[in-house]
């Protein structure tokens, strides 16, 4: 009786699990991304930020138009270049930072649509603003001296390299949502789990 109760006992604290159970996942990573092209879009998008952020501190130290809304700075660093440190760091091919760089890439791809939008209207209504000034001059005898169309040139240049390099995030945002959006949803079988030694043990 004894030696069947001391194999009863050890038969419980056996415990015997499937092999797959053993096999969890402690990171995910997706091995078909391709980082090579996450990293460029996210470098380019780093530059596009910083270029995007000096810009609207420039614009605002001139006052020019739209220069209180400082559109280049929080969407610079808000949104351009966080998508680039999350594009360069998406080469290790981790799912969850694939994941966040392809909803930054979404989002800096339509804050760079209404921005670029935005500014090249501004550039649109100032290059008409002096002809219009001119013609008020003529026609019903404004003093010259309150026409000051010195600053055009300025903030045209300014708003009009805003407006390109919106354009530019804009498409390197898309191409980084497709890489990414490419990377998670195809070849899903693929996901490989890395392992601990101890699982296996």
């Amino acid at each position: 009786m004894a030696t069947e109760h001391l194999d009863m006992q050890m038969m419980q604290q056996l415990v015997v699990d499937p092999p797959y159970q053993s096999l969890e996942p402690k990171v995910s990573y997706r091995p078909r991304y391709k980082s090579t092209g996450g990293m460029i879009t996210g470098i380019i998008q780093l530059l596009c930020g910083f270029v995007v952020f000096v810009l609207g501190i420039v614009c605002h130290a001139m006052n020019l138009t739209m220069s209180m809304a400082i559109i280049g700075v929080w969407a610079g660093l808000g949104f351009f270049a966080l998508s680039g440190v999350l594009g360069i760091t998406s080469s290790r091919r981790q799912t969850s930072v694939i994941v966040g760089y392809m909803t930054m890439s979404i989002l800096s791809a339509v804050v760079a649509l209404v921005a670029g939008c935005t500014y090249v209207y501004v550039v649109c209504a100032v290059k008409d603003t002096c002809p219009m000034l001119d013609e008020l001059h003529f026609d019903i005898g404004v003093p010259k001296d309150v026409i000051n169309c010195s600053r055009q040139a300025a903030d045209i240049a300014m708003n009009g390299t805003l407006a390109a390099v919106f354009f530019v995030e804009l498409i390197v945002a898309v191409i980084g949502s497709c890489i990414t959006c490419s990377g998670i949803f195809c070849n899903r079988e693929l996901l490989v789990a890395t392992v601990t030694t101890d699982d296996y043990e």
